[in-house]
């Protein structure tokens, strides 16, 4: 046995796939034996050689059959592999693609919403820029206009100094004159401005603010001669509280018209509850006239001028009144009228008020007996 086993195992190592076809013609002449089967044979090993020869046999025609199939799905499968390759090649670089496309068309809208901000900004501009030729068309014919104009404000402005000092130093130190030394005091100012480079505007010493209350004044009856229209000014343009000198009893005539409507009250402080009544107006904020003086300032109307001053808290005005605080109205307005010209009046007392002198000149004395006696013809 071992023999024939040696004997067949060139059978395993036999290169099936390549049987020529001269072999397969002479196998052939034994397969188409009808008594060429492993049924025909007793020998075991015979049946087994029969058995191999048949199979060989029908293995080699159908790998003819079979083979070159196998080799064109062989190149198919290669040319698969890489046609696979390539379109992975080219998937990739279509994603490269896309991603370059995407990034463009951000870039494009970006581009595009920059590009519709310019032709905003710049239809505004256009806009402006028409808007501009306009007015420099319209200002073209301004220019004399305009120069002549920063040439007057230049002139004013350096004339501003001289005036601003002598309206001020009439408001604070002209009050308690007549007009006579008030001219006088005026012509050493206007001397003493010149000499030290200082200009004033023409008219600077005659220039008055209050002429509504100047044509009340004149309503009323009485004169209104420079001196009277200065008296006005020095009394409503100056903060400090007035003591006016009213021989002629012409300013209380007229503070007593203006005020009508305010309801203005007169109190004498030589009578008891001075104090208590003056508190009661300062809250009330009602004008106040206090009359009835004789030579000298009464002790406590003089105390009550020298110490009133104004405190604020939060949104309310407080007045120190007598050493206590009391609730102060805008409306509160204080006239001290004296009657006598040589009333005597503390230093302290001058500083700290405005001194009116309201006695009549002689024109204005004129032009008030004038309008009496005109007055009167008409009432007959």
């Amino acid at each position: 046995q071992n023999m024939i086993n040696s004997s067949f195992v060139w059978m395993i190592n036999f290169d099936k796939d390549n049987v020529t076809e001269e072999t397969l013609k002479i196998i052939k002449k034994y397969i188409i034996n009808p008594e060429f089967l492993p049924s025909s044979v007793e020998s075991k090993a015979a049946k087994f050689l029969c058995s191999w020869v048949i199979g060989i046999f029908k293995y080699s025609n159908v790998f003819k059959l079979v083979q070159p199939r196998r080799l064109r799905v062989s190149v198919a499968d290669a040319q698969l592999k890489e046609m696979k390759a390539s379109l992975e090649e080219k998937q990739l670089k279509m994603a490269e693609a896309e991603a370059k496309l995407e990034e463009f068309k951000q870039f494009h809208g970006a581009t595009n919403e920059k590009r519709i901000q310019f032709e905003i900004k710049s239809n505004d501009l256009s806009a402006q820029l028409r808007r501009s030729e306009k007015i420099m068309e319209s200002l073209e014919g301004q220019e004399s206009e305009w120069s002549n104009k920063i040439s007057q404000s230049e002139q004013e402005l350096n004339l501003l100094l001289g005036q601003v000092l002598i309206q001020s130093s009439i408001s604070t130190y002209l009050g308690p004159f007549n007009w006579k030394k008030r001219q006088m005091i005026m012509k050493d100012w206007s001397e003493a401005c010149k000499s030290n480079g200082i200009g004033l505007k023409e008219g600077t010493m005659d220039q008055f603010l209050n002429l509504q209350d100047s044509g009340e004044w004149n309503r009323s009856g009485l004169p209104l001669d420079i001196y009277c229209r200065q008296n006005i000014d020095l009394l409503y343009q100056n903060p400090r509280w007035p003591i006016i000198l009213d021989p002629n009893g012409i300013a209380i005539k007229w503070i007593k018209g203006r005020e009508r409507g305010n309801q203005i009250k007169t109190i004498d402080p030589t009578k008891p509850g001075f104090l208590r009544s003056m508190e009661t107006l300062i809250v009330a904020g009602r004008p106040v006239i206090i009359e009835n003086l004789s030579k000298r300032i009464h002790p406590e109307l003089e105390t009550l001028l020298i110490t009133l001053n104004f405190t604020r808290r939060n949104e309310t005005t407080l007045f120190d009144f007598m050493g206590k605080q009391v609730q102060y109205s805008d409306g509160f307005k204080l006239f001290v009228i004296v009657p006598q010209m040589d009333i005597e009046i503390s230093s302290e007392m001058r500083t700290r008020t405005n001194i009116v002198n309201f006695s009549l000149s002689t024109e204005g004395l004129t032009e008030y007996f004038f309008n009496f006696v005109v007055r009167a013809e008409r009432l007959e």
